[in-house]
């Protein structure tokens, strides 16, 4: 009898040395599939072709290539610069939809105050692009062209080669504007 328990004892250690083993091992998978699959959601990246742009564009979670910087810098400046009174409230709502939410309260008000003004004055602008420059790591674009402005009755109130800054960021994989400004000295990155 005291050798079946001593037995017994010695068999129930093997087998909770053998289930500690076993989860052990169980918990250095898990951890070791976490860190695999974190890092792969953060290298993975998209491919877009949507409908309207020329090529194809790289999209990860942080990072976007440079011509999705190219393609979204055309749609920021032609929402923001090429406008009429009649379409300039929606394409500034639509150039707000960008925005990240810091940066959304300052814009709006000023974007809306500018449709108003535009509605008043029945200015129409156009935007021309002549150059884009952009740096990566600082996440900023600097924008160069030709803005035409003038009134309902033909009239010009300008045609000036202008630049803009356009600051940016990347939120998983959502491209946000944080700033947008025309750039009146050292206009250079």
């Amino acid at each position: 009898m005291l050798k079946d328990y001593l037995e017994e004892k010695v068999f129930l250690r093997q087998q909770n040395r053998f289930l500690r083993f076993f989860i052990f091992l169980l918990c250095i998978s898990f951890i070791i599939n976490s860190y695999i699959v974190f890092r792969t959601l953060k290298l993975q990246k998209t491919i877009l072709v949507p409908v309207g742009l020329s090529r194809q564009v790289i999209v990860s979670s942080e990072e976007v290539d440079q011509a999705y910087i190219e393609e979204m810098t055309k749609l920021i400046v032609y929402h923001a610069l090429s406008y009429t009174p009649q379409s300039v409230e929606w394409q500034f709502k639509k150039l707000l939809d960008l925005f990240a939410p810091e940066a959304y309260p300052k814009y709006e008000g000023a974007f809306m105050r500018l449709a108003k003004d535009v509605k008043e004055t029945g200015v129409t602008s156009s935007f021309y692009i002549t150059s884009i420059e952009y740096d990566l790591v600082r996440k900023r674009i600097l924008v160069g062209g030709y803005l035409y402005q003038w009134l309902q009755d033909k009239k010009f109130v300008t045609d000036d080669h202008k630049y803009y800054f356009i600051d940016y960021d990347v939120r998983y994989g959502k491209f946000m504007l944080t700033g947008f400004e025309e750039c009146t000295q050292n206009c250079k990155l």
